[in-house]
């Protein structure tokens, strides 16, 4: 993965210092600092063809790379954004940008208004129907929960959890949880939220292990899951860790202890190559593309 640099160096080494020269036509991937593993998967890509950089949207470098795009666009194809944390202005001035060359803009992971995706007839999003993930994630636990899969430790038939978030987290995450605990009620399990834990409280793998003391259950909604996960061991035999993660690989699909729904990355850029190439053949109807469309969205499944 490539380390992330001061903005006006990034800018220099990848535009040349925005000069006119003849450049080779190029898909333009711009991802945001805090997807760690997304870019070193998108990293992985790159070549004359297909340019990938990081920015620190928070930090609105956005603003300098569309400036200098702006002054020089000589090859763009596309433009594809990866960012949860993507302000509608940001995404208006990259809808314009893409509009001003008249190619495709795709947003992933970020919520974007229809007002506008409409605003432009190739602006598009890739998302993940994320109430139908937590359903399915919902619908394994009660058969885990049923099975003695996840494991009644204190035999009261309760499922009593503890959940670690994020502060701030990303819509996408919040959708997930509150849909999460939704569809646990519906399917029928008796549970007891014990305490939410925000991940900066997290201060050693001893709060893990003593949340997982006290409950049947951790439900861990945050961007830090991955190093919870890899520092912990099972205590018994059953689930003990209910988790969404985004990755290029399920690195939790051999750990029995660990319920992962999984949202794969590698489909999200397989859908954005299809949806380049029908722009780029005026199939504007995305007759050939092998994900659902709704709205202006294209849909990725997950998988549990």
């Amino acid at each position: 993965m490539k380390k992330l640099i001061p903005v006006f160096l990034m800018l220099l080494l990848f535009f040349s210092g925005c000069s006119k020269e003849e450049t080779a036509v190029y898909d333009l991937v711009v991802c945001d600092s805090n997807l760690t593993s997304l870019n070193g998967y998108m990293d992985s890509f790159e070549n004359e063809n297909y340019k990938v950089e990081t920015v620190d949207f928070k930090a609105d470098q956005a603003a300098d790379l569309l400036a200098c795009l702006e002054k020089d666009s000589d090859g763009l194809n596309s433009i594809t954004v990866y960012c949860q944390t993507l302000t509608d202005q940001q995404a208006e001035d990259f809808v314009l940008l893409a509009q001003s060359n008249n190619i495709p803009i795709i947003f992933s992971f970020a919520d974007i208004s229809d007002e506008i995706l409409d605003s432009y007839d190739k602006a598009v999003s890739i998302d993940t129907d994320y109430y139908h993930a937590a359903e399915i994630t919902a619908r394994k636990m009660t058969d885990y929960w049923h099975d003695s899969i996840i494991l009644d430790t204190d035999e009261n038939l309760i499922f009593r959890f503890a959940v670690i978030t994020d502060e701030n987290s990303p819509a996408d995450y919040k959708h997930f949880h509150d849909s999460l605990i939704d569809c646990i009620e519906l399917y029928g399990i008796p549970m007891q939220l014990s305490e939410t834990v925000l991940s900066e409280d997290i201060a050693s793998d001893e709060d893990i292990e003593e949340l997982k003391e006290e409950n049947e259950g951790v439900i861990i909604i945050s961007d830090s899951a991955a190093a919870y996960i890899e520092n912990y061991t099972a205590d018994g035999d059953g689930v003990e860790i209910i988790t969404i993660s985004h990755s290029d690989k399920n690195i939790w699909s051999e750990k029995f202890s660990v319920l992962n729904c999984f949202v794969d990355h590698r489909q999200y850029k397989k859908a954005a190559d299809e949806i380049i190439s029908n722009f780029n053949s005026h199939r504007y109807l995305f007759d050939d593309i092998s994900f659902p469309y709704i709205n202006k969205t294209i849909y990725i499944s997950a998988t549990v």
